[in-house]
């Protein structure tokens, strides 16, 4: 029997979100699977499936109704997270999801964004401009990274606002266009 210090299967379910989907799959079905009682929030969980690039196990927690596609973290969405880091097979994957928020303006993932935001809460000046990096879209944040692929899967989303813009007023091509991404430019002037 797969045992942890949080009850017989915590620590083995955040185990196999790392690496072990097989694993994952026996551990949710059990009758004994309660999500209230992982050591970590769900949410972390989702967050480490997406961040890994974990794509089955991120279906596995969504089909027992343990994630919420459109949880966000401070705004940014498993989508706007997916797009960041440039996993395609997750983006796809949320994206077949109904209702999943194409547009859901949420913060940039950066370090220099953190930092910046820190040091506000810190009342101490900042390096950069007010807002850094906030309302940014998942199409936003993945022309900022350059993400060719998952940029052109976002683009073939019905609805999927092209024009959006975040907090300083940069939209999904400017970001491309100042980063020296020339495929996403392309594909942006395409539509």
């Amino acid at each position: 029997m797969l045992s942890g210090p949080y009850g017989w299967y915590a620590e083995p379910v955040e185990n196999a979100v790392s690496d072990k989907p097989e694993i994952l799959r026996e551990l949710i079905r059990s009758p004994r699977f309660d999500a209230a009682k992982l050591s970590r929030p769900i949410e972390e969980l989702q967050h480490r499936c997406i961040r890994d690039n974990r794509v089955e196990c991120w279906r596995l927690l969504f089909v027992v109704g343990c994630v919420n596609p459109n949880w966000s973290d401070d705004g940014r969405t498993a989508l706007g997270w997916a797009a960041s880091y440039g996993h395609e097979d997750v983006v796809r994957l949320l994206l077949a999801v109904d209702g999943v928020g194409v547009n859901t303006a949420g913060r940039g993932e950066t370090f220099t964004h953190e930092y910046i935001e820190w040091t506000r809460r810190m009342g101490r000046p900042t390096l950069g401009p007010p807002g850094y990096g906030e309302g940014v879209t998942p199409l936003i944040v993945a022309a900022r990274e350059g993400h060719v692929g998952v940029v052109r899967l976002l683009l073939a989303v019905d609805g999927i606002d092209v024009h959006a813009r975040d907090k300083e007023g940069e939209t999904a091509l400017m970001a491309a266009e100042s980063r020296g991404h020339e495929e996403v430019v392309k594909l942006l002037n395409g539509i």
